[in-house]
């Protein structure tokens, strides 16, 4: 049995990662309320803060391992969120969203890769997955930047009540 107090702040270069709370409700709703940041997660757009809370206590707060707000070490600021989710066969994937604001910027390559160094000392990890929509140029950038490749393997899943097709990215650790 993993120590989640453990596990609950990871220090990165210029972020940090840290579980998420009702305090990052601004934060989370500031960029879950844009219609082209969501568009490719698997949840709807926040129409209010209250859609945010629920998410917040339904999801992050509920189950919090390997869940983490994305926050700027410079101010604090909660810039996304990322989760890691363990499976016992060695193998496992990722998601992750950031405020269109912060894109383009190297945050959240720079979060992956603080996960995957954290979680691979403490957890004997051997491959790690990282799914995109096909047209999420952005993730599949990250991905690649962080060493994952991708596999050509295409599976369609309706999310939301529309048909997306996902490709699947892997990486391989030693």
């Amino acid at each position: 049995m993993l120590d989640i107090e453990n596990y609950s702040y990871i220090d990165g270069q210029r972020i940090y990662l840290k579980n998420v709370s009702v305090e990052n409700a601004n934060d989370i709703f500031e960029y879950c309320s844009d219609e082209e940041t969501v568009k490719f997660l698997d949840f709807e757009i926040h129409k209010t803060i209250e859609d945010t809370l629920f998410a917040i206590k339904n999801y992050f707060i509920l189950s919090p391992f390997g869940k983490y707000g994305i926050f700027l070490k410079e101010n604090d600021k909660l810039i996304g969120t990322i989760d890691i989710r363990l499976n016992n066969n060695k193998k496992s994937n990722f998601g992750w969203v950031i405020n269109k604001k912060y894109q383009k910027k190297g945050y959240c390559s720079e979060a992956v890769n603080t996960l995957i160094s954290f979680y691979t000392k403490k957890i004997s990890i051997k491959e790690l997955y990282a799914i995109h929509e096909i047209g999420n140029v952005a993730s599949e950038k990250v991905m690649d930047k962080c060493g994952f490749k991708k596999l050509n393997v295409y599976r369609t899943e309706l999310i939301n009540n529309r048909e997306r097709k996902m490709c699947i990215h892997k990486i391989l650790i030693s």
